[in-house]
């Protein structure tokens, strides 16, 4: 398939957009903590192995 980055496969778009969620749910998770709120079901780095996130929350 087309994309703004090039000819790719299904699978990798799929692959990246699941990663890009997750990067940006954790972000939004730790803004909310930020403000004295806690998320209900709060995203760990356990949930996240094996998903190519960068340590680093803003990284």
């Amino acid at each position: 398939m087309q994309t703004y980055y090039g000819a790719r496969d299904l699978l990798d778009v799929m692959d990246r957009t699941t990663y890009h969620a997750a990067q940006h749910a954790r972000q939004l998770m730790l803004m909310l903590e930020s403000l004295g709120i806690s998320p209900d079901r709060p995203i760990t780095m356990e949930q996240l192995k094996g998903v190519p996130v960068p340590e680093a929350a803003w990284g």
